[in-house]
């Protein structure tokens, strides 16, 4: 049986959801900032890069659908750390999510007063089998 799986991204214009900054191992997370982080360019866009390197662990269930948000800073150097789930659907899904951001290259990282500033953005993603 062949298993389809659509990857929607909605990335309400760049930005990060939240309005407050954040300590985080004496660090702090920017919410809102003076310029948002971009995805690299040389990876397509972002929903490409999910449906190419998205994988299930186990194979799903019909009632795997809908909308996994999933939370993560951006650091100085543009990595992507602290990816946690915040809205799940299966622990197979999030299981998958978790491991395809884990893989997820460098972004160009936040700008606030001219410097790079670490970031939180939650991404949802669309799940249709």
């Amino acid at each position: 049986m062949k298993v389809l799986a659509v990857l929607i991204i909605v990335i309400l214009g760049g930005v990060t959801i939240g309005f407050s900054q954040t300590q985080v191992e004496d660090t702090v997370v920017y919410d809102i900032v003076d310029s948002d982080a971009e995805f690299p360019k040389e990876y397509g866009f972002i929903n490409q890069w999910i449906g190419e390197n998205f994988e299930f662990i186990d194979k799903p269930k019909k009632s795997d659908i809908g909308l996994i948000y999933v939370k993560f800073c951006i650091e100085l150097d543009g990595s992507v750390s602290k990816i946690s789930i915040r809205k799940g659907i299966s622990k197979n899904l999030d299981e998958s999510v978790l491991k395809m951001m884990s893989k997820m290259p460098k972004w160009k990282p936040v700008m606030n007063n001219g410097k790079a500033v670490r970031s939180r953005f939650t991404l949802p993603i669309q799940i249709s089998i």
